[in-house]
């Protein structure tokens, strides 16, 4: 800006960039997209690992529920009937992470926990009133 006024190149005249500066202005681009990329990943890493973490939080009989569920899809409900309280967490744990995105097979199986499998207070309902 000269005097309050822009300059400009005429249009008239074509100004390429040199092979240097291309492969600069190339190099530049690929490092930015490359650092994006690479921050994108360990930010849904890291989602992955906090989720896991509150995993290892939930109550047995959650864990409980869920790996029952699990199971019932798969047909083997009955493999998982003489565990101990702690190994529900654990397995649940374990089978959600062979899964390419676990969080997804998560809210499956609460879905499905949800809308199919009848809850305990029911059954304490029917039993309260026999």
């Amino acid at each position: 800006m000269v005097d309050g006024q822009l300059t400009r190149l005429p249009d008239n005249q074509h100004y390429p960039f040199d092979q240097g500066s291309m492969e600069y202005h190339n190099s530049q681009y690929l490092r930015t997209m490359s650092d994006l990329y690479i921050k994108s990943i360990r930010s849904g890493t890291k989602r992955i690992e906090d989720y896991f973490k509150e995993l290892d939080k939930m109550s047995v009989t959650d864990a409980k529920s869920l790996l029952y569920t699990y199971n019932i899809l798969l047909n083997k409900s009955w493999e998982n009937i003489n565990y101990d309280n702690d190994d529900y967490k654990n397995l649940l744990i374990k089978e959600l992470k062979t899964w390419s995105s676990p969080i997804d097979k998560f809210n499956e199986l609460l879905d499905v926990r949800a809308t199919k499998v009848l809850p305990k207070s029911y059954l304490d309902w029917f039993k309260n009133d026999l």
